[in-house]
């Protein structure tokens, strides 16, 4: 199934969503997409593998039953992309921190598990749909193609096609494309 799916080619990488959000992301379409002045690290769309230890290590707290990134030192709340111990969260501007969809300013849309950490390969979205996020968790949208060869299509919603024609090529249950001979 698509859990198992892994190292996919892209076709098409970039894309522009109009896919809905929930309210815990709702603020986050014109969140920062920059560093935070609390952090060091680079965000998920920007990053290119090296990032900056912080000086201060911040401490999660959970205030009436929101989790939040806090500044030891100062107890200030951390805002935007936050990296712990390798695993990329997103803070909200009021400094909760996202689940669900979140989109940044570059215009990709990013899933955050319930947990909070972000999401990436093969994601169920809770509406039933796959999604796919590239390594650095952005949703991607076109056509892709997996290690085994099958090509399946993403729509611009980021959702996969399946059981239907993409111009004249038919996608699958299963969402893979479906060469007739």
């Amino acid at each position: 199934m698509k859990s198992a799916i892994d190292g996919l080619t892209l076709k098409t990488s970039s894309h522009h969503s109009s896919h809905s959000s929930n309210s815990n992301s709702s603020s986050n379409t014109n969140t920062e997409n920059q560093n935070t002045s609390n952090t060091n690290e680079t965000i998920p769309s920007e990053s290119n593998g090296n990032t900056t230890e912080n000086t201060t290590k911040p401490e999660w707290k959970l205030v009436d039953e929101k989790w939040y990134m806090i500044n030891s030192t100062n107890g200030t709340k951390i805002t935007g992309w936050y990296n712990d111990n390798g695993i990329w969260y997103y803070l909200n501007q009021d400094g909760s921190m996202a689940t669900n969809w979140v989109k940044d300013n570059n215009g990709l849309w990013y899933y955050l598990n319930t947990n909070g950490s972000m999401a990436t390969g093969w994601v169920l979205d809770k509406d039933g749909k796959w999604y796919y996020l590239n390594n650095s968790g952005a949703m991607q949208i076109g056509w892709i193609k997996d290690n085994g060869g099958k090509w399946y299509y993403l729509k611009e919603n980021g959702a996969m096609a399946h059981d239907e024609y993409i111009n004249e090529y038919y996608v699958n249950s299963n969402g893979a494309w479906v060469e007739f001979i």
